[in-house]
């Protein structure tokens, strides 16, 4: 106690100091605690602030294809009002002059039986059989292969009429195999009158496998193509015996 008093130990100070640092240790895992909450808090900050970047790009790239797509449909509305206007004007100017061209044409090849026609507002085609008119669906496979035929002879004599460097030739793909022999010469003779008298079709080119249709006189050339081998075999049959082999 002598020696403590010497030194000037005092048991209170001690008390005192001892409850001190505990106090800082306390108030240093405290600070460590709220440093690390702090740097919690930072990170989650920092993460929201991402996410809510990539929403806004997000949002930016909705919003410029929403721009886009307004854009474009206003140039579809553009397209479909001209269209609109377009499709009139066929139907008010057009229609009645490829009806009444496609008539003459039918009328040609069926001896004056059908010689009236009508396109519904969905061009679709229809055959006056008296004085009423007729899907013509409705009617036989040879007569509604001849009224297609004439429809579309009429659209390109139309067609070629109106172009400033019209074509001068057509083709004719497989048209005849439905048609019974009649008909048949009467569309050939029709094409061949429209070929002295139509600029549109000077040239005709017709693809048949029937046999009296490459025989029939309308023709300046006539070629045969068969497979030989694998190989197409072209025959000029208006020529003896010449061939040319591809």
């Amino acid at each position: 106690e002598r020696r403590r008093a010497e030194v000037g130990f005092d048991p209170a100070a001690l008390a005192a100091a001892v409850e001190a640092e505990r106090a800082a240790r306390l108030a240093e895992r405290a600070a460590r605690e709220a440093e690390a909450g702090a740097r919690a808090a930072l990170d989650a900050c920092t993460r929201d602030e991402e996410a809510l970047a990539r929403e806004h790009a997000a949002i930016a790239g909705l919003v410029t294809r929403a721009d886009a797509a307004a854009r474009e449909q206003d140039q579809l509305d553009a397209m479909y009002g001209e269209f609109t206007r377009f499709d009139r004007y066929v139907a008010n100017r057009v229609t009645p002059q490829l009806a009444e061209q496609t008539g003459e044409l039918l009328g040609e090849v069926t001896d004056g039986r059908y010689d009236q026609v009508r396109f519904d507002e969905n061009y679709g085609l229809h055959v006056y059989d008296g004085d009423e008119a007729f899907p013509v669906d409705e009617f036989s496979g040879g007569e509604r292969d001849v009224a297609a035929l004439c429809a579309r002879l009429a659209l390109s004599r139309l067609v070629g009429a109106q172009a400033a460097h019209p074509p001068s030739f057509l083709v004719l793909d497989e048209v005849f195999g439905a048609l019974d022999r009649d008909r048949r010469a009467h569309v050939l003779g029709t094409l061949s009158a429209l070929a002295s008298s139509t600029e549109a079709f000077r040239q005709l080119f017709i693809i048949s496998h029937v046999d009296d249709v490459r025989a029939a006189a309308i023709f300046d050339e006539v070629w045969r193509i068969t497979e030989v081998d694998g190989a197409s075999q072209f025959e000029n049959l208006t020529l003896s015996g010449g061939q040319v082999e591809g």
